[in-house]
């Protein structure tokens, strides 16, 4: 239904937007803020702490931090080491939810597009580059889903050991999360397909040791730094600490249907196609058809219900459950294109076009007038790339060829745009960034920088290569030496009183680049939505 040439070409534009996004400058607040914390990690060898500005961090588990501190060990400690873990896991989290979905289904064409979905879908392709601990724990979900399955299906041990380990490594990511998601994805597993007989098993015992045992680095990581208070807060506080929203501000916390418009975006173009496939499932159920799975959509249905009753949401957490979102829409899409007497499919096909085509008007608006394309090479890549969508959809051959082409090459085209001139512009109002490079420039170390009244800047530190010190602007008078001096909406002459005088400043623009609004889009009204930074060297009078 879908060629082979028509999924790598399409893998082909993926390619060039993750290319292009590798080498951004990392955008704060998590991004900057974990690959500091990672560099930390490479640069002291100390891997069983984890400090956040150079205080306990007791939050989110080692592994994230781990894989990206190996990283910089090999490759320096540069952006795209940074990236590189989280993009190869994710890469493979796709090849392991083709092989759930081969699994489940059977069938190659809802294998492919399985794989595809996830891999194209926008928080996905937004998470190889503004990377978190959601890249790798997806990536590590998916593995160890697909390889208990094969345990489950196929009676594999190997399935059982890999399963608990990768279920560890999830575990080692972002904590209990993980295993609620597996657990669930499998207890309907073994429910549906009456696979209890399995469980009682030695294989199972031994997947169940695999896991204990891979957990062990982690738990000792927290022993060692926490004492028992680590073990109980990655056995349990973690998790209901961000699910009753204490310490972290309850975001969103009286929007009980949050995730359910927010998968809206976060899983464009195939948001549609997903909340379309539910009612088709759902309308099976009533007619009471034998389903050939319900592992997926129910896992997806129950983390939506339950996670929207957190007191701290976020649009990234929903990318733990995309495997499964993608293998549930695709088993449905397919076999409705593949019933050819039943008109969906040109409903489908209809809705798409019209998402794409406004979405390529927006598109229109954000290349031409918002953050305009400069650089010839850039256009070239967009004409090049937009051409070759055009001709792969005129060389479709099925309804469901064309329908792909055009939503992929929607999504795939605005992320090569957003790469390769939205982001590099946009990010030039990341204070921290920009005035960073003026602080290379200058050489200054991390021990003659400070960030005054509670402020900071993750990316300054990245740019520095470590913490810059924190000070109350009362306690500047005790210093005796030059100093720099970065910070926001504060005027440099209130700092200097009569003990100091300004040798260097620098001023650049500033905004909270990862919570765009319409003022800031604007070019008109930009201005307008900018704060005041500086970066200032004091010296004593």
């Amino acid at each position: 239904m879908i060629s082979v040439r028509t999924y790598l070409l399409l893998y082909l534009l993926l390619a060039i937007a993750l290319g292009f996004g590798l080498f951004l400058p990392l955008m704060e607040n998590d991004s900057a803020q974990h690959a500091t914390m990672a560099m930390r990690m490479a640069k002291s060898g100390d891997y069983l702490s984890i400090l956040k500005g150079g205080n306990p961090y007791l939050d989110k588990p080692h592994m994230h931090f781990w894989l990206s501190a190996l990283s910089f060990e090999i490759f320096g400690f540069e952006e795209w080491a940074y990236r590189l873990p989280a993009l190869i896991l994710t890469i493979l989290g796709g090849f392991a939810t083709f092989k759930l979905a081969n699994l489940l289904y059977d069938n190659v064409e809802i294998s492919r597009l399985s794989a595809f979905m996830f891999l194209t879908s926008q928080a996905i392709v937004l998470g190889m580059h503004d990377v978190r601990t959601d890249a790798v724990l997806t990536a590590f979900t998916v593995l160890a889903v697909w390889q208990w399955v094969r345990f489950l299906k196929l009676n594999s041990w190997s399935g059982a050991v890999l399963g608990g380990i990768f279920t560890a490594f999830a575990f080692s990511t972002k904590g209990l999360i993980a295993i609620a998601v597996i657990g669930i994805f499998l207890f309907f597993m073994v429910l549906y397909h009456h696979y209890w007989k399995r469980l009682l098993q030695p294989k199972f015992v031994l997947g169940l040791i695999a896991f204990a045992l891979a957990c062990v680095p982690v738990f000792y990581a927290y022993y060692h730094q926490f004492g028992m208070e680590g073990i109980e807060f990655i056995s349990m506080g973690q998790v209901t600490g961000r699910y009753s929203g204490e310490d972290f501000g309850g975001a969103s916390q009286n929007d009980y249907f949050f995730y359910f418009h927010t998968i809206l975006w976060t899983f464009l173009p195939w948001s549609i196609w997903f909340y379309s496939s539910l009612f088709l499932r759902i309308k099976s159920i009533t007619r009471q058809v034998k389903l050939v799975e319900i592992s997926t959509i129910l896992t997806v249905l129950i983390f939506l219900i339950v996670m929207n009753f957190s007191s701290f949401k976020l649009p990234h957490y929903l990318n733990i459950i995309f495997p499964f979102v993608a293998i549930f829409t695709a088993g449905t899409i397919v076999l409705y294109f593949q019933q050819y007497r039943s008109k969906l499919p040109k409903v489908f096909q209809i809705t798409q076009y019209i998402l794409a085509s406004l979405g390529f008007v927006l598109l229109g608006f954000l290349g031409i007038v918002a953050f305009a394309v400069h650089e010839i090479p850039v256009l070239a890549v967009l004409l090049a790339s937009i051409l070759l969508i055009i001709w792969l959809f005129l060389k479709s051959e099925s309804r469901l060829e064309r329908t792909v082409v055009v939503s992929a090459g929607f999504i795939l085209f605005t992320n090569i745009y957003l790469n390769s001139t939205f982001y590099p512009q946009l990010l030039k109002y990341q204070s921290g960034y920009s005035l960073g490079v003026v602080a290379q420039q200058h050489n200054i170390k991390p021990g003659n920088l400070y960030m005054v009244d509670g402020q900071y800047s993750w990316p300054m530190d990245w740019m520095i290569g470590g913490t810059s010190q924190k000070i109350e602007r009362k306690d500047l008078n005790r210093l005796n030496k030059p100093f720099w001096v970065m910070m926001r909406n504060i005027n440099p002459n209130e700092l200097k009183g009569n003990k100091f005088n300004i040798n260097k400043s620098y001023r650049a623009d500033h905004f909270r680049v990862t919570r765009l609004s319409w003022d800031f889009i604007n070019p008109l009204s930009r201005s307008e939505s900018l704060e005041e930074a500086w970066l200032v060297e004091y010296v004593p009078k």
